[in-house]
This record gives structure tokens, sequence and C-alpha cells, in this order.
């Protein structure tokens, strides 16, 4: 299956409207930073959301509260499947209620006896904005599931228009470790309400069981480990052999999740791309909902320093997590720009860690491939998008933001050289990934 590829993880910047269209831009660097949205105009969006509100409380009063996962939401225009078969309350073979710890053990368990003839499992994440519908495109055709795309509401389709993963989108019934009179019980369960409960309390990624709730810790494995056997699911309904997985720029919040389940059957692909380029663009739905939660301080939106810090820490943070849990065969860090760049030699060490054989490998990744579906958007990538003196500025805003970025840069093998062609980096087989 050929997935259609795009250069960015939402709508190019200058079909957003508004949102990207800044004031011009001052000499003094502090003046890059956006202005905010009026109060006004704030009013109005409330006033036209509270009508659009109540027409559908009174036009649609019956819904199924489970088949629309209203939380991480893709902003394509496609609702998540509902996929009842593996979403049943855990509960043990003979009916008798489990705990929210067996629960999560018999579920896990389950997921590994159905992963008998399927050595690994992948994940790709990142950040928003980052590229990894590209990386689907690329691992799709390499013969990795990562889901199937049939077209816009298609039900056969099991990945959104983003190809971010249905199954992971879902909101799950669990096994709460709660009693049913506490005020935080709930049975319900989606990816969000796990990783914002990690990241408002403990203000990083690197978490688990010493440090989670027991009722957010075991419901997390039992969302992560029902994500997976929906996902798996459709994979067998499909008759696809080999390798399978998904891709959604946020599973990289809950590595140590698929860490505790997957063991030494996951292979992670974290997306980065060049963060001048994400922080100037208008895609910041990521940032805006995680950032301060994160941080446990207000942000402001469109202030590109924080930007910056936000993509330096949170790239660190999965980066430092991966290397050290998943380690060397299991854990890949793939700019995006080397995609872009059409680098076959690096592309080949990823293809490798996804035991893709060689001979599929060059039979597939051919230079016309290449210069069709990835370096053809070069334009969306390396400044390319703005001008030079655009480029100059917040460049300048990179340098002296906080150590996250700076560290982020280097690590990642980018560089605050600048040259009219747009920013400079490193060839990939100059920066270490461990």
């Amino acid at each position: 299956m050929k997935v259609g590829y795009t250069s960015v993880d939402t709508d190019d910047a200058e079909s957003l409207g508004s949102e990207y269209n800044e004031a011009p831009i001052s000499n003094e660097i502090s003046e890059y930073n956006e202005a905010p949205i009026s109060k006004f105009s704030c009013l109005s969006m409330s006033f036209l959301a509270c009508l659009l509100f109540s027409f559908s409380i009174l036009f649609f009063p019956v819904l199924d509260f489970h088949a629309v996962s209203t939380f991480d939401y893709n902003h394509s225009g496609t609702v998540p499947t509902t996929l009842k078969s593996v979403t049943a309350l855990a509960n043990s073979e003979d009916g008798s209620f489990l705990s929210c710890e067996d629960a999560a053990t018999s579920l896990i368990a389950k997921l590994r006896s159905q992963l008998q003839d399927i050595p690994y499992v992948v994940i790709v994440g990142g950040i928003g904005d980052s590229g990894t519908r590209a990386v689907f495109s690329f691992l799709t055709d390499l013969g990795i599931d990562l889901g199937e795309w049939h077209g816009t509401r298609s039900p056969s389709s099991d990945v959104t228009d983003t190809m971010d993963s249905k199954a992971w989108m879902d909101i799950y019934k669990t096994t709460s470790c709660l009693p049913v009179n506490n005020p935080a019980y709930s049975t319900q369960t989606n990816a969000r309400m796990v990783y914002l409960e990690a990241l408002s309390t403990l203000h990083t990624l690197d978490f688990g069981k010493a440090n989670l709730t027991s009722d957010m810790w075991f419901r997390g494995l039992q969302f992560t480990s029902l994500a997976l056997l929906a996902r798996l699911e459709v994979h067998n309904k499909n008759g696809r052999t080999g390798l399978y997985g998904f891709k959604h720029p946020r599973s990289s919040l809950m590595l140590p999740f698929f860490q505790h389940i997957l063991g030494s059957r996951l292979k992670f692909v974290h997306v980065v791309r060049d963060g001048r380029d994400v922080a100037g663009g208008a895609n910041q739905l990521m940032f805006k909902s995680l950032c301060s939660v994160y941080n446990g301080r207000t942000c402001v939106s469109y202030d590109k320093r924080e930007r910056l810090e936000f993509w330096g820490k949170t790239n660190l943070e999965v980066h430092d997590f991966a290397s050290g849990h998943l380690g060397a065969g299991h854990y890949y860090s793939l700019r995006i720009e080397d995609l872009v760049n059409g680098e076959k030699d690096c592309l080949f060490k990823l293809s490798e860690m996804l035991d893709v054989s060689e001979a599929d490998y060059h039979r597939i990744v051919t230079e016309p491939y290449l210069d069709k579906n990835f370096r053809s958007h070069k334009h969306s990538y390396f400044g390319n998008k703005f001008s030079y003196r655009r480029n100059r500025l917040i460049n300048e805003l990179a340098k002296n933001a906080s150590h996250w970025c700076s560290r982020a840069v280097e690590k990642f093998g980018y560089t605050f050289d600048l040259t009219p062609a747009g920013f400079s980096i490193q060839h990939c087989s100059q920066f270490k990934r461990f």
C-alpha cells in the first residue's frame, strides 16, 4: 500500500491563515514573537463553539462515548474507529473481577501470547510537526505494517488522514485502582489522561511504577496493551505478516509503558526536526497543550524562546530514556532532514534495525524513489519556508535560548551556521545516536 507523502504533519503554514500571519519583523529580536490573539476574537470563537455545542445536543442527543476519541484528536476530521472486541472492561476469562494490577498483568500476558510469531513491534514518535507522516510512508514502503489508509472517513482505514493510529487515539475501558466513590475514579482511559498526569506531577518523561500513582500506572499499562491489541487485531485481520506497529507523535510521551510491556520486542523510531523550523512554524498544537504542565509554569504560546526550549527538552528526554532503556538495535533517532536529503547510507542503518533485508532495501530505495518522494520536498525544510532575515532572527533566539535548546542542537547534529541557503546540519554519519 502506497501512502501519499506530505512534507509536514499538518497543513502547509501558508494555508493556516491568520494564526501564521505575524506582524512585520522588527530589527529587535524580541519583537519576532507573535502578538497574542485579541480577547474579542476569543470571545467570538467561544460564542460560536457554544452555538455548535447547543446544535449538537438538540439534533444528536445519543452519542456512544467510546466511539469518538475526544482527546489527542488529529484535527483532520477523521473519527477514530470503535474497536469493541478488545476494549471490554479488563476482567478475567471466567467473568470474575480483577484488581487494577491483575487486569494489567492479564492484558500484558494476552498481548505477549499473541506476539509469539512477531519478533518486534515498531513505534514511531516525535513531537508535533517533526515529520512522522513522511516516516510512516517510508517504513510502509519497506513493508512495515503501521496501519492502512484507504481514504478520508473510510471505515476500512485504521489510521487518520495524518497517518496516526486510530487505535492509539481511542478511549478504552480499564479497571481503576481507586474506589468508586473517589472523585478521580474513572474506567475510561486514553493516552492523554495518562501522560498528562505524569507530566503535570513529575515534569519529566522518565517515569514509572516507582513515581507514578498506582492508579495511573496500571491503567496506563492497560490502555497501552489494549491499543496494541487493537492494532494487532487489524494487522491479523488484513492478513499481514512481519513487523507491525503504529505511528503517533505523542507515543514518545509514553515510552515507559511500551518498554515495560514489550521489553526487547520494542523498536522505537524517534523522528527529530530542526527546532528552528518547528518553533517558527504554525503547528504548535503539542507545545500549546503540553508546555505549561510539562514545565510546571505558564508558557507563553507566542514566545519562540519557549517553543525552542520545549523542543529541546522533549527531544532530549525522549532520547535519554530510549537510549538508556532500549539501547542499540532498538532505538533509532531519525532526523527528518536526512530523509528529505535522501541519505541512503543512514536510512539503510534504520532499515537494518527493522530487519529489512539489504536486497529489499536497495530494490525499494532507489535514487528515483528518493527524488520523487522526499528530496522534492526540501523547500519545506532547512528554513527554506522563511526569509533569510527571519532565519537569522530565530537562529539568534536559538543561540540564546535555554540550555535545553543548545544541548539538543548539539546532540542531534544541528549547527548554528546559517547561509542564504538555510540552516546547516552535520552529515547524518557524524552525530552520535547514543
